[in-house]
């Protein structure tokens, strides 16, 4: 897998059926605590805090940083150790960002040229129980 560009970013990433979500949010935003959410849910932990973008020819890859590979911060509780993993980035969900149409049209960002569906998610409560039904309805997992 020849790779031409990497970039660091700061965010967290789970991968739903091999499938990466990028969380991304300022420092206590919420990115581990829907991490987490989402893990008890049936996702996979690929990156706490920090995640590398890895630009492939037909996709971007999601992985950690060898420090912090297969660990994650539940806030208060500690660190918690996770299986490592890897994943192709399928949507970048921005806790940061605050959606401001009720039934909102699809959005992207774009990384390496390569435009991904986005996701303004702040203030949403409880957004890991709309975001896998979502996920589905789309066709992403």
């Amino acid at each position: 897998m020849g790779h031409k560009n990497k970039k660091n970013v700061h965010g967290t990433a789970v991968s739903i059926d091999g499938k990466g979500l990028l969380i991304l949010g300022q420092s206590g935003s919420g990115k581990s605590q829907l991490a987490l959410a989402l893990i008890t849910h049936g996702a996979k932990l690929i990156s706490d805090d920090q995640v590398i973008l890895i630009d492939t020819e037909s996709e971007i890859i999601l992985s950690a940083p060898k420090s912090i590979s297969g660990k994650i911060e539940a806030r208060f509780v500690g660190i918690l150790k996770m299986p490592v993993l890897i994943a192709p980035l399928y949507l970048v969900i921005d806790l940061d960002q605050k959606e401001l149409d009720r039934l909102p049209k699809k959005k992207f960002v774009t990384y390496f040229n390569k435009k991904i569906p986005a996701l303004n998610a702040n203030g949403i409560k409880k957004l890991e129980y709309s975001l896998i039904p979502l996920l589905k309805n789309n066709g992403i997992i």
